[in-house]
């Protein structure tokens, strides 16, 4: 019974990190999505300052796959209803990251 809490502990840490990560991420993803917008007002965004953004975006995407391996190498990759589905989460932040660079990409050749 003490191992199981124990296990229980471990993957209640593993979850509460990999939830800041994910809450990083989105802090970020806002903050892109605001200088993004400001590009399309009209309003001067400096390159540097995206690269930055997308670079923050990154890590935190390989910060959210490090947590995801971890939690699930502590707790079995068994999904339990009610669940984090990183399958899920792991498409759409490439897909936000797909976005981003499209957006980078497009200043460029403007």
């Amino acid at each position: 019974m003490t191992q199981e809490r124990s296990h229980q502990a471990e993957a209640s840490l593993e979850r509460r990190k990999l939830d800041e990560v994910i809450e990083m991420f989105d802090s970020v993803t806002e903050t892109l999505a605001e200088l993004v917008h400001d590009m399309q007002s009209g309003k001067p965004v400096p390159p540097r300052q995206i690269r930055a953004q997308i670079a923050d975006l990154q890590s935190a995407y390989f910060s959210i796959k490090k947590a995801e391996e971890a939690f699930h190498d502590k707790t079995g990759n068994v999904q339990r209803e009610g669940d984090i589905d990183f399958e899920a989460i792991r498409s759409e932040i490439g897909r936000r990251l797909d976005k981003l660079r499209a957006a980078r990409d497009a200043e460029r050749l403007s």
